[in-house]
This record gives C-alpha cells, sequence and structure tokens, in this order.
C-alpha cells in the first residue's frame, strides 16, 4: 500500500500465502521476508527494489521450516532469525543474509533449546561484551532466554530469567544504553487477573541478569509489544490503545 498522501493510501499489490491467523513480516535493505504459522508458507523473499513503480517480485520461497511464528532480523549483523519454526516442534533457525535475495541457513538445525515466540538480536560494540551478538528470547512459559550467537554453530545460553507469576513471555525490547531488558507477558491479565504489567530486567550483567520490577497502567487490557526510542517505552495493548511512558529520569 503507497501512503505518500496518507488521506488517500492506494493498494497495488499482495502476496499470497496460506491461511494463517499469525503472519510476521520484516524488511532487509529492498527485501521482505514473510513467515506464517501456516503449513507450507515457508520464508518468503520479496524484492523491492522496483515498488516505486509499484512492483513487487517474489524472489523465492524456502520451504524448510515450513512454518513459522515469528521473524527477526539484526540488521547490523546480517542475519535472519526465525522463531517458532516447526518441523515437528518449536524451534529457532538462523540465516545469513549475506545475499539477501538467497539466505543461507547457517549453525544447527535451533540456535535454541526451546521455543521462542519472539526475540531481539542486537550487537554490542563495548563493555565487556563487546564483538558479542546476544539474542533475547522470550519463551513463552520459561520467560527470556539469552543467548550468545557470536558463533553460530556453537550457541551458548548465558541466563535464563524467570519471573513472578509468568503467563506467556510474549516481547520485549532493550534500552538504548542496553542496561534494562522491558517485556510484556500476555498471559498475566487474564491468568494472574493484574492490570497492564509491564516487567524490567536488569541486563547489564548478562551472566547474573534477573528480574528487577514492574509497572502498570492501571489497565486491565493485555499487553501485546513495546519498544523503546528515546527514553520512551511504547506500548500496543490489546484494548486500551498506544501507551507511552517516559523512562529517562527513571528506566524502573
Amino acid at each position: 500500500v503507497e501512503i505518500t498522501n496518507p488521506s488517500n493510501p492506494n493498494y497495488f499489490a499482495s502476496v499470497a500465502h496460506p491461511t494463517s491467523t499469525w503472519s510476521d513480516i520484516k524488511v532487509y535493505g529492498h527485501y521482505a521476508y514473510v513467515v506464517s504459522e501456516a503449513a507450507g508458507t515457508g520464508i518468503q523473499v520479496i524484492d523491492l527494489s522496483n515498488i516505486d513503480n509499484h512492483v513487487i517480485t517474489v524472489v523465492r520461497t524456502i520451504t524448510n521450516p515450513e512454518r513459522s511464528h515469528n521473524v527477526a532480523i539484526n540488521v547490523d549483523s546480517g542475519y535472519l532469525y526465525t522463531l517458532g519454526s516447526r518441523d515437528g516442534s518449536g524451534t529457532t533457525t538462523c540465516w545469513s543474509l549475506a545475499d539477501p535475495a538467497n539466505p543461507v541457513q547457517v549453525g544447527p538445525a535451533s540456535l535454541t533449546e526451546s521455543y521462542m515466540h519472539d526475540a531481539l538480536i542486537v550487537n554490542y560494540t563495548s563493555g565487556p561484551y563487546a564483538g558479542k551478538e546476544i539474542f533475547f528470547g522470550f519463551s513463552a512459559s520459561r520467560g527470556v532466554d539469552i543467548y550468545d550467537v557470536t558463533e553460530k554453530a556453537n550457541p551458548l545460553m548465558l541466563k535464563r530469567m524467570p519471573y513472578p507469576d509468568i503467563g506467556y513471555c510474549h516481547q520485549g525490547w532493550l534500552s538504548e544504553d542496553k542496561r534494562y531488558l522491558y517485556v510484556n507477558d500476555e498471559m498475566d491479565e487474564t491468568g494472574s487477573a493484574f492490570t497492564t504489567r509491564t516487567l524490567v530486567f536488569d541486563v547489564q550483567n548478562l551472566d547474573s541478569a534477573a528480574y528487577l520490577t514492574s509497572f502498570t497502567s492501571g489497565e486491565s487490557a493485555i499487553d501485546h509489544n513495546l519498544y523503546v526510542r528515546s527514553g520512551f517505552v511504547f506500548e500496543a495493548n490489546y484494548r486500551s490503545g498506544l501507551r507511552i511512558f517516559d523512562a529517562n529520569d527513571s528506566p524502573t
């Protein structure tokens, strides 16, 4: 959809895949990568280089894994990660985007030992983890799993971070100084009757990272996805709209 004129959006193309309640898409350069939970979707690679002329091209479909819940890309390292990829069980696959039109799988069949619903993967450029690529995985009933995925053939779990009243660890994002991780749990509002609860983890030392505290908007809505920019936490919640929290004065 072209949104140059926001009051008159112009639909011009679509890419088909089997019907699913869940699908995700990420963009790297002028390529888009699509996954869904429907069997047979695989990873669709879409060339957007001619999108200004309203032309998009499905370059290829990677058939294995045939379905995934989510996809994440570390644009700094050039690796794509599929989450909740099902070849019999939920796994995490990794793909080099050195040639963005032809992703190449690297590492073991699954980089993680458990199902990951979503992930944030970042490169550290300073401090004790300088040169490391770190994977923060949001692992459903297990909490947050932290992996060192610098060596794709030898991913190393650094820490598993449980927290009180885990329902379904859904998604999260780092503060820009990488000191704190903000996380949402999709089921704690319904399962444990919390008001909208945002979890805060101290991740300054990854080997001893741990749950720190939580805060709430006081609403009853389920929290879903959040992102951090310029010290503000932007939260998209089920029934209470977009909530913006200022974490500049007190990140906790």
